[in-house]
């Protein structure tokens, strides 16, 4: 008995979880106003509702110091806004790093797992090195730690869906949060880095008339969070 009752708690909890996030996404998507306090609180009722599911659990430890880490990082850059966009985008890298632990967890091969490791200091010492090649004078700390935290999380995202059976949930959280960040990366660059016309088709997918990046990013970390509730 006392087993159902705790079953039911918790589809019950999860069904409040995701009908807030539903009602949150929606208002992200199509309010006129401000909706930082909703983007905020998508991303911390996340890092709650997987908190309700910690156990004695590497990985389940791991992805929730990752959403940790995810509200750390929106507080600078949601919240306090652009000019703090180097000390969120840290925080998202070692977001990226701690579900990279994550995803090594329960490996049974080691020539497997050190081959991951060498490919992603590898191919991180390569990007790093191509973006001070390519923006030359241009180059700042924001660029190599945006770059730095692009490299790992495609890394993860490919990683993910090699090990897709281990968790799925947590596979397709990260390609959408992949996709939220590759729009998020272009509207920078755009402004910052690198001129893209109004009137070019670039433009215009990457400056809809809604916000897209939350679209993929609100999904993304439900998922994530759904990801330790299903371990």
């Amino acid at each position: 008995m006392k087993g159902n009752s705790q079953s039911k708690l918790k589809i019950c909890a999860t069904a409040i979880f995701l009908c807030v996030q539903a009602i949150l996404f929606y208002m992200i998507l199509w309010s006129r106003g401000n909706t930082v306090a909703c983007e905020y609180s998508a991303v911390c009722l996340c890092f709650i509702f997987a908190l309700l599911h910690i156990k004695n659990d590497k990985p389940t430890i791991l992805i929730i110091f990752g959403l940790l880490f995810t509200v750390i990082a929106d507080l600078f850059l949601v919240v306090f806004g652009a000019k703090y966009r180097t000390f969120g985008m840290t925080a998202f890298s070692i977001v990226q790093l701690m579900y990279f632990a994550r995803l090594l967890t329960g490996l049974k091969s080691q020539k497997f797992m050190w081959f991951n490791i060498i490919t992603r200091i590898v191919c991180t010492s390569a990007a790093l090195s191509a973006t001070a090649l390519i923006l030359k004078h241009k180059t700042d700390l924001l660029s190599l730690v945006s770059v730095f935290y692009f490299t790992n999380i495609v890394l993860n995202t490919a990683l993910a869906f090699i090990r897709f059976k281990t968790s799925p949930l947590f596979a397709f959280g990260l390609l959408l949060f992949l996709l939220c960040d590759t729009f998020i990366g272009l509207q920078i660059a755009a402004g910052t880095y690198i001129n893209i016309p109004t009137d070019s088709w670039l433009y215009s997918i990457i400056s809809p008339g809604f916000n897209i990046a939350w679209m993929f990013y609100v999904p993304s970390q439900t998922l994530i969070a759904l990801s330790v509730a299903r371990r």
